[in-house]
């Protein structure tokens, strides 16, 4: 939802179902926002994201991930048109879409089908990437941030937690805020709505304005 000015239009709704489970849950029977948001799907698809954390299968970078994907996604994407949004798929690095290079390719196999990507490209990063993170954002952002059917942005840090990451407001956490802030700039420069986390909110806002950026959340 939008949170500058006082006219309030969401712009999605984001269930938090693996979308590569055999029974995807009913959508609303009545009209959606303009995109249903939804991750590209783990495996063992059985096993819930605490914390969005997400299990590390090689399955999902293999050939039964992308198939799956491939069936189911069109499906839901059917669903969603006849309430009047398009599906928006969320990549992160232990799912199918986990690189650019894979986002690229799947929308280009689905290119006469309502999916769009719902781009996160802090999520597409692994720990031992952080040590060269300007390098590996700057390769994402060139590579989709510019791509018609990338229809948002997140932007969010994270933070340790054992051997994984987790989403953290833009001013706390593992990147310095700057590098954020023009990953959010570069979003602005291709007109794409820029997504944030509710938490510390104000924080966020106070690190992200002042270089005149707008936001939803």
């Amino acid at each position: 939802m939008n949170i500058d000015g006082q006219v309030q239009h969401p712009l999605a709704i984001a269930p938090s179902f693996n979308i590569l489970a055999g029974a995807v849950r009913p959508l609303p029977a009545m009209d959606l926002p303009p995109w249903l948001v939804v991750h590209s799907g783990w495996f063992p698809e059985d096993v819930p994201a605490r914390d969005e954390i997400y299990p590390e299968d090689p399955r999902v970078w293999m050939g039964e991930g992308r198939a799956r994907l491939d069936e189911i996604a069109p499906w839901l994407a059917d669903q969603a048109r006849l309430r009047g949004a398009r599906l928006a798929l969320r990549p992160h690095a232990r799912q199918v879409l986990s690189d650019p290079h894979v986002c690229a390719a799947f929308l280009a196999a689905h290119q006469d089908e309502p999916i769009d990507i719902a781009l996160d490209p802090v999520a597409m990063l692994t720990p031992d990437m952080l040590g060269c993170v300007e390098d590996h954002l700057t390769r994402i952002s060139q590579a989709l941030i510019e791509h018609p059917r990338v229809q948002m942005v997140f932007v969010h840090n994270v933070e340790r937690r054992g051997d994984d990451l987790v989403p953290a407001p833009v001013h706390q956490g593992e990147i310095d805020s700057a590098l954020l802030v023009e990953l959010a700039e570069r979003a602005l420069h291709a007109d794409k709505p820029i997504v944030l986390r509710e938490a510390s909110l104000a924080g966020q806002l106070g690190t992200l304005r002042p270089a005149g950026l707008h936001a939803t959340r």
